[in-house]
């Protein structure tokens, strides 16, 4: 017995990392052949955030994103408030647009 492979585990192909994230827990050389997807419950998790978070859009009058990208600016540090402010609200407007784009009847509400 040599102690090599002749077999891959299900899942799992040998020295493609260009089509395959890389994973940091993999032995060198592999790549999961598909992306790891979230389970159900967080799925549903970051629909109900969302869906609360086009809720306190309309009910602050569409300034729920700055009010969000201020506090994690104040309680958060690392480089200037303003700049920590402004990609603050860039990563909550993301946010929105992705699932407006997912999501385009619940978005309306």
């Amino acid at each position: 017995m040599s102690g090599a492979m002749t077999q891959l585990p299900p899942g799992f192909v040998l020295d493609q990392p260009a089509q395959a994230p890389a994973v940091s827990n993999l032995p060198p050389g592999f790549v999961l052949d598909q992306p790891e997807q979230p389970s159900t419950l967080a799925r549903v998790g970051t629909y109900v955030d969302n869906l609360g978070r086009q809720f306190a859009k309309g009910a602050t009058f569409n300034l729920a994103d700055e009010i969000a990208a201020g506090a994690g600016a104040a309680t958060s540090s690392g480089g200037t408030i303003g700049d920590r402010y402004t990609a603050n609200l860039a990563a909550e407007r993301g946010r929105d647009k992705q699932f407006e784009a997912d999501n385009p009847y619940a978005a309306l509400a």
